[in-house]
């Protein structure tokens, strides 16, 4: 993970992530992904008053909302995570080929959006994904919103599990939280 003031209150940055099996010194990450930098892999564009745009493989909106509303914080246990994640959600955790922007917030409300290009060269349908949030923050209070759509799941982003997780991903989730 990296940053540099490019001034003007503009920062470029980047962020790279992966998984590694203890039990054999190999690479640990999603749906058996088997490269460097599986779980995250992104760039950056930021500004203190106008913009946040990232773009690489990066944690999709619906499950960022997820994690924020979660008064557990995703702990294994008690966390809202584990019933979305056992009924096949995972296949929508990771957006690769993505580009989300982020608005600043102001007096509190903040919109996102993402929207994923796919992982089959030529196909503008298989793996396209997109995600839309929206957030009010006042004090300790969160109120939240968001939805995800994403086509044949399973291909884009579990690779080697796409014959267990192969679907179309839609769902939405709103909720408030004292933070």
């Amino acid at each position: 993970m990296g940053t540099e003031d490019l001034g003007g209150g503009l920062k470029a940055s980047f962020k790279l992530e992966s998984g590694i099996d203890l039990s054999n010194g190999g690479f640990d990450n999603p749906g058996g992904g088997h490269g460097l930098f599986n779980r995250i892999a992104t760039v950056a564009l930021s500004s203190d008053r106008f913009l946040e745009v990232t773009a690489g493989l990066q944690i999709s909106l619906f499950f960022e909302t997820i994690f924020d509303l979660d008064p557990r914080s995703a702990a294994q246990m008690g966390s809202i995570l584990v019933p979305v994640v056992d009924n096949s959600m995972i296949a929508g955790l990771f957006m690769p080929n993505s580009v989300m922007y982020k608005s600043p917030s102001l007096d509190g409300f903040q919109v996102s959006g993402l929207f994923g290009l796919g992982a089959v060269p030529g196909d503008f349908q298989e793996g396209r994904s997109w995600s839309v949030s929206g957030k009010y923050t006042n004090g300790t209070l969160l109120v939240a919103a968001s939805y995800i759509d994403v086509n044949n799941a399973g291909d884009a982003t579990l690779g080697a599990l796409n014959a267990i997780y192969l679907a179309n991903v839609r769902a939405w989730t709103a909720g408030a939280t004292s933070i």
